[in-house]
């Protein structure tokens, strides 16, 4: 898995470090922006969905790249009558294309550090646990003002579980551009 981490690291700066150079957007302003989504999840091999929170913010590098990092409270996990409190922080490259004015797609690419903490339950499977995983996501945003955003994403996280569950999460929410 670190070997993978590393990877991923070296192509995300391969891809950027050009870009970053000569971005052809001189303008700084609006380049900050943070988002607030809500929404729910489903774990692999889980027996319930959970709610979703997640916290964000970024920097675009130029019109289509950019850098995100947040928080995802991924909600509760349920497994033979055990729960674990699911959430990760991750980092990720963006990519957004725009369509028109106010209408784009987005794209990441990044690494996720997820915790899960667990009732102690005798005889359970352990669902406690701390380790990193890849995230990869989709998403549109509808442009309201040059400051702010609708937003609607869908992300992927592998390896949520010491099993190898996935997780995957649908949100909704606001962004808002410094």
């Amino acid at each position: 898995m670190r070997s993978i981490l590393i990877s991923s690291a070296a192509a995300l700066l391969a891809i950027t470090a050009p870009i970053m150079g000569r971005a052809s957007d001189n303008d700084t302003s609006n380049r900050f922006y943070g988002g607030l989504n809500l929404g729910a999840s489903r774990v692999q091999n889980s027996d319930d969905n959970g709610s979703v929170f997640k916290l964000y913010g970024g920097y675009q590098i130029s019109e289509n790249f950019g850098i995100e990092g947040g928080f995802i409270r991924l909600g509760n996990l349920t497994r033979d009558e055990q729960t674990a409190k699911a959430r990760a922080f991750y980092t990720a490259g963006t990519i957004r294309w725009d369509f028109t004015n106010a209408f784009s797609v987005n794209g990441s690419f990044g690494v996720a550090y997820k915790q899960l903490d667990g009732d102690e339950t005798v005889g359970a499977d352990n669902l406690n646990g701390n380790e990193t995983a890849l995230i990869m996501g989709l998403g549109a945003q509808y442009r309201l003002s040059p400051r702010t955003a609708l937003t609607m994403n869908f992300d992927h996280l592998a390896d949520v579980t010491e099993e190898g569950a996935s997780s995957d999460v649908l949100t909704a929410g606001f962004v808002m551009r410094f």
